[in-house]
């Protein structure tokens, strides 16, 4: 017979025979974020964590407004604050950091009127502290999902092949390979697109201070965020037959990316100092299904989207949230989880932000009417449209 996994024998002699009332699976953002959320709530949660120890990642950089509100809530958005950069403008240019316009995110509602740049390492360990503060024993590293059956009551899950777990519910947060989703036969519906990008950070050489910058030029796209510790990230987007940038993608490096950024833009970095770099494809799929029964698919595992700007953890998050608030009362008042509104309401916030990814990749391709995108461009960033276009790029609506 299995054994149950450490440190919940304590839980499960209080909790009506189960391990704990909610277990997630997936230690990254979205899941540490769900956790912490429930956990201040007064909900018994265990983290199960496939890895050993913490991811050193950065790839998704972007926390927005809507996103920092319920960070608020949490009680963390302050510490996010300090060890990220506060993004108060974007700028468009073209070749050689000629000006298009102005991004002004300080014209949206205060006191989140920016973009929050900062690691996702960062931002992991700001959560996984503040679960430990409610409950050191939540997080259990080393514990990988390997079979999983529910009933009317809860959900048990096999770990390692050899140890249970049992929870009245269960949040997949397990990315878009999820064990889970694909455990319970949820299909995943969507496609790969052609668009494929480059991206890596290197020692801020630029004038473009805590600003992000868009360069729509005739050699391709180009994007620069701005990181802590003098940092700039770069992502460029790969042409087909682009010389500076290789199209087989196991041949490029950072030393590609370099050259690519300086002939598409003017800006040189500094190739000693590079400390990241990693190419990647843009997908969109979302679950045929976001709930079955007591088990919740949340984040990657509920749907990818572009990963430019952070849309996916973003939108993750305000998920998360929601399930939450559902999560308490139904364990509160000993009811059924009423699903519908977050399964609407969460492919609906999907469905948007790839929308919005999808019109961006269009509209900044490079295509013969290059000069008449980039002059609807500087019209759009000198009146009041601009206003509409920080509340788009700050994720408000979503």
């Amino acid at each position: 017979m299995p054994r149950n996994v450490p440190g919940s024998d304590d839980v499960n002699a209080s909790n009506g025979g189960f391990d704990c009332d909610v277990a997630i699976v997936g230690a990254g953002s979205v899941g540490l974020f769900a956790a912490v959320m429930l956990a201040q709530r007064g909900v018994k949660v265990r983290v199960l964590e496939a890895k050993t120890r913490p991811r050193v990642h950065s790839r998704a950089i972007g926390v927005h407004p809507p996103a920092l509100e319920r960070l608020a809530l949490l009680d963390v958005a302050e510490a996010f604050c300090q060890r990220g950069v506060q993004v108060h403008q974007g700028v468009a240019l073209t070749y050689a950091g000629k000006p298009l316009g102005t991004l002004d995110f300080g014209r949206c509602p205060a006191p989140y009127n920016f973009v929050l740049a900062i690691r996702q390492d960062d931002n992991e360990a700001i959560l996984r502290e503040a679960l430990c503060r409610e409950d050191a024993k939540a997080l259990l590293w080393g514990a990988r999902a390997t079979a999983i059956k529910q009933d009317a009551q809860g959900v048990m899950l096999e770990l390692n092949h050899r140890q249970t777990l049992r929870s009245r519910y269960v949040l997949a947060c397990d990315g878009k390979r999820s064990f889970v989703r694909e455990a319970l036969a949820i299909a995943f519906h969507g496609h790969a697109y052609s668009h494929r990008y480059v991206m890596g950070d290197f020692a801020d050489n630029t004038d473009l201070g805590e600003r992000a910058a868009i360069l729509l030029t005739d050699k391709g796209l180009v994007e620069s965020f701005p990181l802590p510790n003098g940092v700039r990230r770069w992502v460029v987007q790969r042409i087909p037959h682009d010389a500076h940038v290789p199209p087989e993608a196991d041949d490029l490096t950072f030393l590609d990316l370099a050259a690519a950024v300086a002939q598409r833009s003017g800006y040189e970095p500094d190739v000693d100092s590079n400390s990241m770099f990693s190419t990647f494809g843009v997908e969109r799929y979302i679950a045929e299904r976001l709930t079955q029964g007591r088990v919740v698919l949340l984040g990657d595992a509920a749907h990818v989207i572009s990963p430019i700007g952070g849309q996916g953890m973003n939108v993750g998050w305000l998920g998360a949230w929601q399930v939450g608030e559902v999560l308490e009362h139904a364990l509160k008042n000993d009811t059924p989880a009423n699903w519908h509104a977050y399964e609407r309401q969460q492919r609906n916030r999907a469905n948007r932000a790839a929308k919005r990814a999808e019109f961006n990749m269009a509209a900044t391709q490079v295509t013969y009417w290059q000069p008449l995108r980039n002059a609807l461009v500087r019209f759009a960033l000198h009146t009041p449209l601009r206003d509409v276009a920080a509340r788009t790029f700050s994720m408000r609506g979503i």
